[in-house]
């Protein structure tokens, strides 16, 4: 923890996530303004996009009224997921402002190419009610741990631990959403639903599962996969700051990873670069720490 105080000269991460959100809200306003051709209700779509940032910005600050360190970056977590949410539905507006129509089939080719066959299809193959719901079960506990990885950041190395992950969190996310826009990609189930055989049938789990696909999922939103992308951010923040709780979540995550191909969520490379814009993330902001100790 030493190291990073140091490293940002007891900077709080806060506001930098609040830079974020001013930022990409900003951004995609403006977006909206010069394709609102492309989009339908966009001046609609646009005061979303503006209303979104400032209401986080306002109640971030209120934020900042709460001594209480815990129960600051608590509910900070909570306001970024749900903020998160609200841009992520938004998003789906903007998705063919530069690409006409989805490029699923690129995607289902690569698998073909690569593994013989497209994964969704060779998961339907195996599927069962048990491993259904072990696969949703990763799926939706991934949900409550974007606010717990960083209480666990918090308890073993302090508030600035905490900010640090919900800043890299954001960041991955922010990116995720560019994705959507410059490659669309509609997913298996809207894309191909006809081609499975078996119903994804399980229990308490698989019931969030599918109540998350029916009502906050739609057609796009996929590649990089936010889940995985997140996923990893939250891997690899536990090991720099929580190591024993790292090993516990392990293999969650990675079964997280399977269960967005297995649930017809994602294609298997909307995963692989989901992982790989995590990791990157990670990589990019270690190098700005690494660099801000050599200027020291």
């Amino acid at each position: 923890m030493n190291n990073l105080n140091q490293d940002i000269n007891e900077y709080s991460y806060s506001k930098s996530i609040d830079l974020l959100f001013i930022v990409f809200t900003g951004f995609l306003f403006l977006v909206t303004i010069i394709f609102s051709d492309k989009i339908q209700n966009w001046m609609g779509v646009a005061l979303n996009f503006f209303l979104i940032g400032i209401i986080y910005i306002l109640l971030s600050r209120l934020l900042q009224l709460i001594k209480k360190d815990f129960i600051q970056l608590f509910t900070r977590g909570i306001l970024i997921a749900v903020f998160n949410g609200l841009i992520f539905t938004e998003i789906q507006h903007l998705q063919h402002i530069f690409v006409n129509g989805w490029l699923d089939q690129s995607l289902i080719d690569f698998d073909n190419k690569i593994f013989g066959i497209e994964l969704t299809v060779a998961f339907d193959k195996i599927t069962t009610p048990v491993l259904t719901e072990m696969m949703m079960f990763a799926y939706t506990i991934y949900v409550p741990l974007i606010v717990f990885v960083g209480i666990f950041c918090y308890v073993k190395s302090g508030k600035l631990a905490g900010e640090d992950y919900f800043f890299r969190l954001t960041l991955t996310y922010f990116l995720s959403y560019l994705g959507f826009l410059i490659y669309p990609i509609a997913g298996p189930l809207f894309y191909q639903p006809e081609i499975y055989n078996n119903q994804l049938s399980g229990w308490i789990f698989t019931y969030f599962g599918e109540w998350i696909r029916q009502n906050a999922h739609y057609p796009g939103g996929n590649l990089p996969s936010p889940h995985c992308a997140a996923g990893t951010i939250m891997l690899t923040m536990l090991w720099k700051y929580n190591k024993l709780i790292f090993y516990f979540l392990l293999p969650i995550i990675v079964l997280l990873y399977f269960s967005t191909v297995y649930g017809r969520y994602h294609y298997a490379m909307d995963s692989i670069t989901g992982i790989l814009l995590g990791l990157l993330v990670f990589y990019f902001v270690e190098k700005i720490h690494k660099i801000a100790r050599i200027i020291k």
